[in-house]
């Protein structure tokens, strides 16, 4: 690797990292985010969605531990993602991010089944297991 950064899968420490789905419309969020997930010795992407619906398609059969999710997406809000996401895997970390700090969203997050409410800009720092 050119960035000298090794990658969870490269380490020898098979289930160390946490593995992340990043859902995202805004393409330059989108980027920043698994950037970050893949700069991180402890993180490992489980891959990257623009839409709600795909997120909805892939993320039950996939492999991912914690979900990053905007809360405002054309089609369908992160709120009702994280709801039917939690439906079928309540084991599923969901973070819910917004560039808005507003209480009464961040109720409705937590009603729905988020584990955080986040806002943007938010620090993946501290995201490790120890």
């Amino acid at each position: 690797m050119a960035s000298g950064i090794l990658n969870c899968g490269t380490r020898g420490t098979p289930g160390a990292c946490i593995k992340i789905s990043i859902v995202d419309d805004d393409e330059n969020d989108l980027l920043l985010m698994a950037r970050a997930v893949d700069q991180s010795p402890d993180l490992e992407s489980a891959g990257s969605y623009r839409s709600g619906l795909e997120a909805l398609k892939r993320i039950p059969s996939s492999t991912c531990e914690v979900v990053l999710m905007d809360v405002r997406m054309p089609g369908m809000s992160g709120i009702e993602i994280t709801k039917r996401l939690k439906h079928i895997r309540p084991a599923l970390f969901i973070f819910l991010i917004s560039g808005f700090d507003d209480p009464h969203t961040a109720a409705q997050a937590r009603k729905a089944g988020a584990d955080a409410y986040l806002t943007k800009p938010f620090s993946l720092a501290g995201s490790s297991r120890r």
